[in-house]
């Protein structure tokens, strides 16, 4: 009796904890189906044997009934990410998700031996799970964005990456062998090297500085100016096969070329003046950092504001740990790049700090028009006089700039030291005019070297530029200076 007693009590005991045990959660629920009252212990167990095949769990219950529920489906598999690896952080990376699709439910067949239709979800609603991954976002057009979209262009880094499909059709090509079996580059290879160029650049931290040249200026539909940038490539690297060649457009809007003062260029005439202004820098090689880039389109938006505050910072304000003192500093000497010409000055660049040079300092000889003295691009040596520093914000960032005030004249020695005595009196020289005919007469550099003052010449055709024959007629030792006639033009 006590035995039977125990056994009662352990199969009572069991029987509360098969109700008690909570049923497993899954995707799918399926209404519970009525076994036959005369199933017996061995067709269960040949059920259990076919649902433990499906994938399924079976919970037996002391009323004869069972209940099917799915099993919980393992972690959906991730989209294929279009996150290239090595991606740093805080670089915002535009993933291509595709939108989750329902689980297909289980149909009706209406064997009792089969596994039962889903529950009805107006009794209990089905909640589909979530794909990991960003939502998949429409690309946008760049060009227009530019127009009403700078602010959000410019407040970080982005990657825009095409999908797989469009990948295939960017770059998948028959590949074309070389000798002894190597790969020959073509123009697909060349876009993909290209586009890992502007890639890494728009990710890596600290911010990489890429150099090109201006090659043109245009107004885009939405009315902003822009410049297009060629022969990109990155610091330090040879030119001969590390230079863009092109298979992606490289665009700066003119709030990230250069600080301005929009009240300065306001209405359609400062606008046409601003453009003029870009357009006098066509040539000029510049720095800058990327901020966008589009596979697919084939385009990289970057900012030389950007690149020139980080120059600065580098070159004028970061303080030596040896010395203690900017690697730049007033009374320095530098080299400059010559960015625009004007009739009576220049503006130039110096380690991202622009600056003007008058007609006055730029040489110790008289020049012709400026236009015919300089080109953009060219490089002088300045000495650096004054420099300062101001702040300027545009498209919601802030950038930490500098003017500087130089002097070409004072970075070079005096011609008259280096060269006053090797003329003489009665030397006869070949020689260049330098100015238009003036009440003093007109200018000859001689040689190359210094310029010698001459009376009007008898013909009076005294054209800039002309080449003459001088004959040294008077030398002034104090100041240094000749005086000559022009015999020859």
């Amino acid at each position: 009796m006590a035995r039977k007693k125990t056994e009662t009590a352990a199969e009572a005991e069991n029987a509360t904890a098969e109700e008690t045990t909570p049923k497993k959660r899954g995707r799918t629920k399926v209404k519970e189906a009525e076994e036959e009252t005369a199933t017996t212990e061995n067709s269960e167990e040949e059920v259990e044997a076919e649902s433990a095949q499906e994938g399924m769990n079976i919970q037996k219950k002391t009323n004869g009934e069972i209940n099917i529920i799915g099993e919980v489906a393992e972690s959906e598999p991730k989209e294929e990410s279009e996150t290239e690896p090595g991606a740093d952080a805080g670089t915002d990376e535009e993933s291509e998700a595709e939108p989750s699709e329902g689980e297909e439910q289980p149909a009706d067949n209406g064997d009792e031996n089969e596994t039962a239709v889903a529950e009805s979800s107006e009794d209990t609603p089905v909640t589909e799970p979530k794909k990991r991954g960003r939502k998949k976002k429409t690309s946008s057009n760049i060009l227009t964005e530019l127009g009403s979209n700078e602010d959000k262009i410019f407040d970080k880094r982005r990657v825009h990456m095409a999908t797989k499909e469009e990948r295939q059709q960017i770059y998948d090509e028959e590949e074309v062998f070389a000798d002894f079996g190597s790969v020959a580059e073509t123009e697909k290879t060349k876009r993909r090297e290209e586009y890992n160029m502007f890639r890494d650049a728009a990710r890596s931290v600290p911010k990489t500085i890429l150099k090109g040249v201006i090659g043109s200026v245009t107004e885009l539909d939405g009315g902003t100016l822009v410049a297009y940038i060629d022969q990109i490539r990155r610091l330090g690297r040879n030119e001969e096969g590390n230079t863009a060649e092109g298979y992606f457009q490289t665009i700066i809007p003119v709030s990230q070329m250069i600080a301005y003062d929009p009240k300065q260029y306001a209405g359609e005439e400062g606008k046409n003046e601003l453009r003029k202004k870009l357009q006098r820098r066509i040539g000029t090689e510049i720095h800058l950092c990327i901020y966008d880039v589009r596979e697919k389109e084939g385009i990289a938006i970057g900012s030389r504001l950007t690149a020139e505050a980080l120059r600065v910072n580098k070159w004028y304000i970061k303080k030596d740990e040896k010395d203690g003192m900017p690697k730049l500093i007033e009374g320095m000497l530098a080299e400059a790049t010559v960015i625009e010409v004007h009739n009576s000055y220049l503006n130039i660049e110096v380690a991202g700090a622009e600056g003007t040079i008058q007609h006055t300092e730029l040489s110790y000889n008289h020049l012709s028009t400026l236009y015919d003295e300089y080109r953009v691009g060219d490089k002088i040596n300045v000495k650096i006089k004054k420099i300062t520093f101001f702040d300027y914000e545009s498209d919601n960032q802030k950038y930490r700039l500098a003017r500087v005030e130089t002097s070409a004249k004072e970075a070079q020695a005096s011609p008259a030291d280096k060269f006053f005595h090797q003329f003489h009196v009665g030397d006869v020289c070949a020689g260049v005019i330098k100015s238009e005919a003036s009440e003093t007469g007109v200018f000859v550099n001689l040689r190359g070297k210094m310029d010698c003052l001459c009376p009007i010449p008898a013909s009076k055709r005294a054209t800039v530029n002309s080449p003459c024959g001088v004959r040294i007629t008077k030398m002034d030792d104090e100041q240094k200076r000749i005086f000559g006639e022009i015999i020859s033009i």
